[in-house]
């Protein structure tokens, strides 16, 4: 009887001595003391990424980049960006590395041409790779300036003048022109008051242009005063623009909401530097809704 107890009882002993945990090695929760499992094993997954807003977009590059909020359990041993002119694009088009870990990074794409591009950003862990959202978007090629407003109505050297009024310049992406922003201006707030705002260009070097042309799509709700296109080669490029001179320059007017695209010669400014603006005027009794996008300049 003795020995029956005695066995029971260091057999208790021993039964109650197992350390329960995750025993699967391949865990990020591995527990090598563990001798029994308790189903609590967590493994590594997929990073989670998204993609940055797209910017500085001219003379055959653009900035975008990502911002990853979870390694996945994994450490994210890759990052940057991919980018393509097929939608979708993977680690098998064109990529940067940028670095390592979660957090956000900022992607200097180069080489662009005159096209479209889809770009998403990527994560790779021991998992395998993750893609963030697509966006798209017109390089402008080397040799050319201009302005898709990706980056904000003042990205690239754009300023804006608001000379009469509290109304200005922004950015939209409302009626969905190309899913991309655009500039946009309107007056009116619950009714019209007076405005008097300039979206200027920063200094153009057209001085070893040959055959200058500035292109642009432009469109507009409701009536009141049509834009103007203007250019100035005396203009210091900050302050009240209207001391000084400006030439009035023949465009392209859409007739209402649909965009038009709009080509400009320049050849008269050839050997120069040259600001271009597109002045907004309302009134206290009308105004119209004016937009712009896609502005290019070249030089031939």
């Amino acid at each position: 009887m003795r020995k029956l107890l005695f066995i029971l009882f260091f057999g208790t002993v021993f039964v109650g001595c197992e350390k329960e945990g995750c025993t699967d090695a391949g865990a990020t929760n591995y527990n090598p003391a563990a001798d029994k499992e308790d189903g609590s094993c967590e493994f590594p997954e997929l990073p989670l990424i998204t993609t940055a807003t797209l910017s500085d977009i001219y003379n055959g590059q653009a900035k975008c980049g990502g911002n990853i909020t979870s390694d996945g359990g994994s450490v994210v041993t890759q990052r940057g960006v991919c980018y393509s002119t097929s939608p979708s694009p993977t680690l098998n088009d064109s990529f940067t590395i940028d670095g390592t870990g979660t957090g956000s990074f900022i992607s200097n794409l180069t080489g662009l041409m005159s096209d479209i591009y889809y770009v998403r950003s990527y994560a790779t862990n021991a998992v395998g790779t993750a893609y963030g959202n697509e966006l798209n978007f017109g390089a402008i090629p080397s040799g050319y300036f201009g302005q898709l407003f990706n980056g904000g109505i003042t990205s690239n050297g754009w300023t804006v003048q608001d000379v009469i009024g509290i109304h200005s310049w922004e950015t939209s992406t409302l009626g969905g022109w190309e899913d991309a922003p655009y500039a946009v201006i309107s007056n009116y707030d619950g009714g019209n008051t007076a405005c008097e705002s300039w979206l200027i260009s920063p200094s153009l070097d057209l001085s070893e242009a040959t055959d200058p042309y500035l292109y642009f799509y432009n469109a507009y709700n409701y009536s009141g005063d049509p834009l103007e296109l203007l250019v100035s080669v005396d203009y210091p490029g900050t302050g009240d623009p209207n001391g000084y001179t400006w030439t009035a320059l023949s465009a392209t007017w859409s007739g209402g909401a649909d965009f038009v695209p709009s080509v400009v010669d320049l050849s008269e400014f050839m050997g120069t530097n040259v600001h271009i603006a597109f002045k907004y005027i309302g009134t206290d009794f009308s105004g119209r809704e004016c937009m712009i996008d896609e502005i290019i300049i070249w030089g031939g």
